[in-house]
């Protein structure tokens, strides 16, 4: 019963916030009852497809997080791209180099690619200042 009386207190402090709206939106429920009928079927409308839009978002996000996380359980038991390391399985893995190891690997130089018709090439070779002590 208190819900009721709420409502009809917020629906007074309204009509008495804004009285020439509501003056106009009863003047236009007499003048043209099927307009105001019109208005709040669009209102009820709008209300309707923003509810229905909330509904299948909620169930969407539902979808998707149950789906990553069969996702994810399917990963953690292995059967995914990722799997997790046990104790047996450190014998397996390859001799990573400790940290500090310096390892020198040679490559074969690269041919550089000319094409004929730019004209001269000169090799350069950057030469920073000179600092000579005397």
């Amino acid at each position: 019963m208190e819900f009721i009386y709420r409502l009809i207190d917020s629906f007074v402090a309204f009509v008495r916030r804004n009285p020439v709206l509501c003056l106009v939106i009863f003047l236009l429920a007499l003048a043209s009852p099927s307009f105001v009928a019109g208005a709040f079927k669009f209102i009820l409308y709008v209300i309707m497809f923003f509810l229905l839009i909330m509904l299948l978002g909620g169930l969407y996000m539902s979808y998707r997080i149950n789906k990553l996380r069969r996702q994810t359980e399917e990963q953690m038991r292995g059967g995914g791209t990722y799997s997790r390391t046990t104790y047996r399985d450190y014998g397996n893995q390859p001799k990573q180099p400790r940290e500090g190891e310096v390892s020198v690997e040679q490559t074969q130089p690269k041919e550089k690619k000319i094409n004929s018709n730019v004209g001269d090439y000169v090799d350069y070779e950057d030469v920073g200042p000179k600092n000579d002590k005397k």
